[in-house]
């Protein structure tokens, strides 16, 4: 095609395909609406601003990890502690009506 026949200008994407810096990393989460969620999660620009996984998602290696496609960088989103807390004395299982025995 003969963009200058069409008058239009070709932008230069080149930066497109750079590393995300500190910088802008630091910007978005600034930027980020603290009352709304950014995707489909849920979770609030104030959660990623003030939870530990705001931290994490700063650290731009983490984001780089992602934009160069390993995975390897979020295996510690996949560890979690469930911590069951009976309601009613004498609960043994998750099931239990916690009635005396």
């Amino acid at each position: 095609m003969d963009f200058q026949a069409l008058e239009i200008t070709l932008a230069d994407l080149s930066a497109l395909d750079l590393p995300f810096s500190e910088e802008e990393v630091e910007m978005v989460m600034r930027e980020m609406p603290s009352k709304r969620a950014p995707g489909p999660d849920s979770y609030t620009g104030a959660f990623y601003k003030s939870a530990l996984v705001g931290h994490q998602v700063r650290r731009h290696g983490r984001l780089n990890a992602l934009f160069f496609g390993d995975s390897r960088a979020f295996g510690w989103l996949n560890n979690t502690y469930v911590i069951l807390l009976p309601k009613k004395p004498y609960a043994n299982t998750p099931g239990d009506s916690g009635q005396s025995r």
